[in-house]
């Protein structure tokens, strides 16, 4: 990062921590149009982690810090029915809306078509090598990462001023 013109630090940032509490929740919805199914299973895919991982976002990441889980919940819309008249049958908008569709199928044909693309041997492609060591970064374990084994395993390198009396050369 550069700082202005005349400061000291130039090459040093400095973006605050801001944590959230635990347990805080957030509401999104992302909008799609014209997906074919290995897309949409693509997408879904990315935002629909296996069992147990949970994404990474913002600062402390090494740390467990940031990890989020996302709930997702699929909802199609038929655009030709939803125009074909204003009110459903209940009295209600139209909105031809498909509550709770099942993502499987989706996800299904996009890891189908990764496997056959790449020529993989595997079932499903969070069992290839690549996405087997991302989920291995994803995995949120609180007890395990509570631990003193691990944080001391993950903590931050220090770099030390003298070892065995010599002078370090980051200094």
């Amino acid at each position: 990062a550069r700082g202005k013109e005349g400061d000291k630090d130039q090459g040093t940032v400095q973006s605050p921590l801001v944590p959230l509490k635990p347990d805080s929740v957030f509401k999104g919805r992302i909008y799609f149009d014209n997906l074919s199914n290995v897309e949409l299973g693509a997408l879904l895919s990315a935002l629909d982690l296996p069992e147990g991982c949970c994404h990474k976002l913002g600062l402390g990441k090494s740390l467990g810090l940031g990890s989020v889980q996302l709930k997702n919940n699929l909802t199609l819309i038929d655009r030709g029915q939803r125009y074909q008249s204003l009110f459903s049958e209940e009295g209600n908008w139209n909105t031809s809306e498909t509550h709770q569709v099942d993502m499987a199928p989706f996800k299904k044909a996009f890891s189908d078509e990764i496997i056959k693309k790449l020529e993989l041997t595997v079932k499903d492609v969070w069992d290839s090598d690549r996405l087997t060591q991302l989920r291995a970064m994803l995995t949120y374990d609180q007890k395990r990462i509570s631990s003193a084994k691990w944080l001391e395993e993950t903590r931050y390198m220090e770099i030390q001023a003298e070892k065995d009396g010599k002078k370090s050369p980051f200094n």
